[in-house]
């Protein structure tokens, strides 16, 4: 949640801490992407095999982030080693060839083991705040 700082008509002192606050989420916020990208590129590759263009473009569409090309190709390279994805050189029709990425099973297993530490994370939110994250409304507790 971000505030428009402009149309609050506030004092100083409170507007510098709003505007703290505002920096220190966002950079929490920075910090959770970059701990769950891999855990996205391989939900992505899980759907269907993708070049880096179109990894890249989906996590995009849904909003989760824009990821560099310095960022996603390390991951998929780093993916590729740890047998988590494949990496095959395809050419479509008359363009040039892309190196194209298919999860494999044991990066299916990765996923299967994600999940169940998101569903883990998930439980622990809901014990400690109090909230139905599927509705962000406080419950009695």
């Amino acid at each position: 949640m971000y505030i428009d700082l402009s149309k609050l008509q506030v004092n100083s002192s409170l507007r510098h801490w709003v505007e703290k606050m505002d920096r220190q989420v966002s950079k929490w916020e920075s910090q959770l992407k970059k701990g769950l990208l891999e855990y996205f590129v391989l939900l992505v590759l899980a759907d269907k095999p993708a070049h880096g263009y179109a990894i890249a473009a989906a996590l995009r569409s849904i909003d989760a982030f824009d990821v560099g090309e310095g960022t996603l190709y390390p991951l998929l390279a780093r993916l590729s080693k740890r047998d988590l994805a494949k990496a095959a050189w395809v050419t479509e029709g008359t363009g040039p060839a892309r190196k194209v990425y298919t999860i494999t099973r044991k990066g299916r297993s990765e996923i299967a083991a994600m999940d169940k530490s998101w569903r883990r994370l998930i439980t622990i939110r809901q014990t400690l705040g109090g909230v139905d994250v599927r509705t962000t409304r406080r419950k009695s507790l």
